[in-house]
């Protein structure tokens, strides 16, 4: 989705992002409930509109679409490592054998 946007520089400021929830608390903000940090992100002017537009579609920012695909990056994963854990569940359920291989790497890619 995202994965066009190219994270040239990405700055942590943690302090920044302690005060921010410090202040969302007294205002009764929920997002803070985890430690989060602000992230600077530089990206081409072009790209920026272009993810502006995107965000407006989507009825969100594009902070949000930001936030969306890091968090999806980050589970992908576990996503990965869960379907490998059900794959090798199944397998000994399966009917299908594999034989011996009987052919070398050279033939398979003899041309």
């Amino acid at each position: 989705m995202l994965g066009f946007l190219f994270l040239e520089r990405a700055v942590f400021a943690t302090n920044f992002s302690q005060n921010l929830c410090a202040v969302a608390e007294t205002q009764e903000h929920s997002y803070c409930g985890h430690m989060t940090r602000n992230i600077t992100l530089s990206v081409e002017d072009s790209v920026l509109k272009e993810v502006r537009r995107i965000a407006v579609e989507q009825d969100t920012t594009v902070n949000g679409l930001v936030r969306r695909y890091l968090h999806e990056l980050a589970g992908e994963k576990k996503k990965r490592a869960k379907a490998r854990r059900d794959l090798l569940k199944l397998l000994p359920k399966m009917k299908a054998r594999v034989g011996r291989i009987r052919w070398t790497r050279e033939e398979l890619h003899a041309r």
